[in-house]
């Protein structure tokens, strides 16, 4: 707003300057006409002047034959009408020439009042000028030290975004590696609890359990896993609650497979066998032994079914804004190109979603508690609206009238903020989508 106001200044200016141009054009012309008729009356002024020294020659010899007047006054009566009329001749010269001598000097005199007048504004503009010089050396400076100010920012910017990008992949190498650890005790943990209870499920009814045919490294366990789970104190404990050997009381056993997350089917029962020696199918047998769902567990989530959820939430909401702006794009002076691009990267977002959950993208990924990604969605929004505004600044546009407002800033900033609710979606849904 103010550089269009100075441009108007400049402009404004600018036709006062040609305006004094013409102006300076016409006092010259009035000059070249004055000086002219200078000339004009210089030369009536030499020939009256010359006329005037024949005159006074005359008067000289008419004094020197004054004296021989008197003796000719007969003679001379005939030449004094003669000269009479000469005489009121000159005189009638003379008038005129004071007359135009009157008149120029007149002339002259509104002449250099019409100079005076031109060199004060002259003088005006001089001033108004380098004053609009001063005011245009300052709004450049600013408008230099703005653009500085902005890419200092844009580059903080960019900075951040890439400290946080190579952060959050720290942080999924680290989570990673953190989950392949922990699948790895758990797998230990999981052979050290099937080998216990094979013991323990030999000791008590004499008879091999299904795991004698597994390979011996698979009923080993680590040192480190036996210490932290307290084998030797379950052992003591089970051995003390199981010395009822004749009734085969497993109570305490399966107790603590559950709590393990193993099934346990046991054998040699009598009171949970069927009737032609089966064992029944609800009761829980080591051969059977597997884990219970470990999605309560440990926290896991489909990672494509959430980003296919999430891209049709945005979708919607992009698709209710394309039509919206389609209705009203007469009022805010736009074509029917601009609601279908917006629509067209909602639809994209939506087919690529889709197309991954078909696919089985990552069904099974692990849960986390840190969400980097909304912050680096914050973080996109804010540099693609300050990019807005910035090509809406370049392109010079009105910004004080709403259609075009709307246009260049608000409705892509309406629908740059579904990156944002796309990112805070994902996080919602995947607190509340399991893994399949």
């Amino acid at each position: 707003m103010r550089e269009q106001a100075i441009e108007d200044r400049e402009k404004e200016l600018a036709d006062r300057e040609n305006a004094l141009l013409e102006n300076d054009k016409r006092l010259a012309e009035k000059e070249t006409i004055l000086s002219q008729k200078q000339e004009e009356l210089s030369a009536t002024q030499e020939s009256i002047s010359s006329r005037e020294n024949d005159l006074n020659a005359r008067e000289e010899a008419f004094r020197c034959e004054q004296s021989d007047f008197v003796n000719e006054r007969s003679a001379l009566s005939g030449r004094q009408f003669d000269y009479a009329d000469k005489l009121g001749a000159y005189n009638a010269d003379l008038k005129a020439f004071n007359d135009d001598l009157q008149k120029f000097h007149s002339e002259r005199t509104a002449w250099e009042e019409e100079r005076r007048r031109y060199e004060e504004e002259r003088q005006a503009y001089a001033t108004a000028r380098s004053a609009w010089e001063a005011e245009k050396a300052a709004y450049e400076k600013e408008k230099a030290k703005n653009e500085e100010e902005t890419a200092q920012t844009i580059n903080a910017v960019r900075e951040q975004s890439a400290s946080l990008t190579r952060r959050e992949a720290a942080l999924k190498d680290k989570e990673y590696e953190l989950e392949g650890r922990e699948t790895a005790l758990n797998e230990a943990r999981r052979q050290f609890n099937a080998a216990r209870i094979a013991a323990e499920y030999a000791s008590l009814t004499g008879a091999p359990s299904a795991y004698a045919a597994q390979p011996a490294q698979a009923q080993q366990a680590p040192a480190s896993a036996q210490n932290a789970y307290g084998g030797n104190a379950y052992a003591t404990d089970h051995a003390n609650a199981g010395a009822n050997r004749n009734g085969y009381d497993f109570s305490m056993l399966n107790e603590r497979a559950q709590a393990d997350g193993i099934k346990l089917r046991t054998a040699g029962n009598a009171a949970t066998n069927l009737p032609n020696g089966r064992a029944s199918s609800n009761e829980p047998t080591i051969a059977n032994v597997a884990a219970n769902d470990k999605n309560a567990s440990f926290g896991f989530f489909n990672k494509g079914k959430t980003l296919f959820k999430a891209a049709l939430v945005i979708f919607f909401i992009a698709l209710a804004e394309s039509i919206s702006v389609f209705f009203f794009r007469n009022e805010l002076g736009v074509n029917g190109l601009y609601p279908f691009v917006a629509f067209a990267g909602g639809f994209l977002t939506f087919l690529v979603c889709t197309i991954m959950y078909a696919g089985g993208y990552k069904p099974k990924v692990r849960k986390t508690k840190k969400c980097g990604y909304i912050l680096t969605s914050f973080v996109v929004f804010v540099i693609v609206t300050v990019l807005a505004s910035m090509v809406a600044v370049y392109l010079k546009v009105d910004l004080r009238s709403t259609a075009v407002l709307f246009a260049y800033v608000v409705l892509p900033v309406i629908y740059l903020f579904n990156v944002v609710l796309f990112a805070l979606f994902y996080r919602l849904f995947s607190k509340t989508t399991n893994a399949d």
